[in-house]
């Protein structure tokens, strides 16, 4: 799998939970999205392959050759969410974990995972879980 799941540290411990986070996160994506759509399938694999990159409409939809319309369209049809929920989605658990770890201090995680802006990220990790990315660390 893609090394850009793992923490930039060199632990074994924190290698081993990104590995079987993301052993869990494609055990998932077979069992939560029944789409037989070859282009769903193409733009949930860029997605996974590139999930600490930013990463937008335009840039997957040309990936994969399609309108950013037709994108937006088709993975919506197939999944029941957007393609900017998907993802965000996707980060968020990655973040919880990596959290949860103790892997790196909150401001790199949030570069890591592609949000400039840690103000943004703080305020769609508590949309997603209820409690902000420091409140849980704390914990």
């Amino acid at each position: 799998f893609p090394h850009r799941h793992l923490s930039p540290y060199r632990h074994s411990k924190e290698k081993a939970v990104n590995m079987l986070n993301y052993i869990l996160f494609e055990l998932s994506d077979t069992t939560l999205i029944n789409s037989s759509n070859e282009h769903v399938a193409k733009i949930i694999n860029y997605i996974d392959e590139h999930i600490t990159e930013k990463t937008s409409l335009q840039t997957i939809s040309q990936k994969i050759g399609l309108t950013k319309e037709y994108t937006a369209f088709i993975f919506k049809k197939e999944t029941n969410r957007t393609l900017t929920d998907y993802v965000n989605e996707r980060k968020m658990l990655i973040a919880k974990d990596l959290i949860l770890s103790n892997a790196m201090s909150l401001n790199d995680l949030s570069n890591y995972l592609g949000y400039d802006n840690y103000t943004y990220f703080s305020r769609l990790f508590k949309r997603y879980f209820g409690i902000s990315p420091l409140n849980l660390k704390k914990k």
